[in-house]
């Protein structure tokens, strides 16, 4: 590989997935910061931040849609209760996640739920 290579190589960001993937394995410990997802690719916040940008995407927002998802995925699950999710999706308490998750749906996570094993 030459030097050409080596360089285009070290100016690419992570990929979507990637980023999606480090942020879901960091929720359990809280909220993932930029400063936490930067360190899992060796990079400094500032430049994760200008790989998000120049893909027009926000780590705040990021952050948020990946709990959602994981919140979604997990209400799936009738055996995992709102307090396991609220934890492992970086919620200090389930009232926090409880409130969160009414804000990005409507609706309540126990409504969520039964609305989803009823469809």
């Amino acid at each position: 590989m030459g030097v050409v290579e080596l360089l285009a190589g070290a100016t690419q960001g992570p990929s979507l997935n990637e980023l999606r993937l480090t942020i879901k394995s960091l929720l359990p410990d809280g909220h993932p910061t930029l400063t936490a997802v930067a360190a899992e690719f060796g990079f400094s916040s500032r430049t994760l931040q200008r790989y998000l940008a120049a893909a027009g995407l926000n780590h705040s927002e990021l952050v948020r849609e990946v709990r959602q998802e994981r919140a979604c995925q997990l209400l799936a699950r009738p055996s995992v209760s709102i307090g396991q999710i609220a934890r492992r999706t970086g919620f200090a308490s389930p009232s926090g996640f409880s409130r969160a998750f009414h804000a990005w749906t409507g609706l309540s996570p126990r409504d969520y739920r039964r609305h989803r094993i009823l469809a």
